[in-house]
């Protein structure tokens, strides 16, 4: 760590603990089984990716829901079944980004679309009576810069923006696909485990 000037967190499966399952039954109980076609726990496919490079909005999301389910469901029903998504950040976890930002200017560079993004802020984000902006000098979101990981590009967005130095940087994620573009761009990188406690990295 005494090389690292800045550190990148991904969000879900690192800060983030996932519940794949109960969002996939939260949009079977609204008349959309087939949407285990579209999200897992490391890339997304078809609709829900265009969501994610924010290449449609949440409303044509929830339409594209209710075309291809047959059903009238609720823009209201179909936010709520993708929340399920999210399960908990451990507060320790947040105490840890708050640590670090006293030594380190500390960055999220996650796959994420708003639905889940205002979620978090207005939940997770929100238990120690702070905002999301609170815990991270940056957000690099992928549906705000147009791309998701593992496409270079939205690595090479990140570092024009920030102009941090890769080789200074430490970059932490659970897809051994995103960590090994970081890796041939320079970045110093840690491939986490599922609900894995990283402390020791940092102290």
């Amino acid at each position: 760590m005494k090389n690292v000037k800045t550190i990148i967190f991904d969000l879900g499966g690192v800060l983030l603990d996932l519940h794949l399952d109960k969002c996939l039954k939260a949009f079977t109980n609204i008349g959309f089984p087939r949407f285990s076609k579209y999200i897992n726990a490391y890339a997304q496919q078809g609709f829900f990716l265009l969501l994610e490079q924010g290449k449609i909005t949440t409303e044509e999301f929830c339409e594209e829901v209710r075309r291809l389910s047959g059903t009238d469901t609720p823009d209201t029903a179909i936010i709520h079944a993708l929340e399920q998504f999210a399960e908990t950040i451990p507060e320790y976890k947040l105490s840890l980004l708050l640590e670090l930002r006293k030594r380190y200017a500390v960055f999220m560079l996650s796959n994420c679309n708003k639905i889940t993004i205002d979620y978090l802020s207005r939940t997770e984000f929100n238990k120690q009576g702070l905002a999301i902006n609170d815990y991270f000098d940056r957000l690099y979101l992928s549906y705000k810069m147009g791309y998701t990981k593992p496409d270079p590009l939205i690595f090479k967005k990140l570092i024009a923006d920030s102009n941090i130095d890769p080789q200074e940087t430490l970059f932490l994620d659970d897809g051994q696909d995103n960590i090994l573009t970081a890796s041939k761009l320079g970045f110093q990188t840690y491939l986490v485990k599922p609900k894995e406690d990283f402390r020791h990295l940092f102290f």
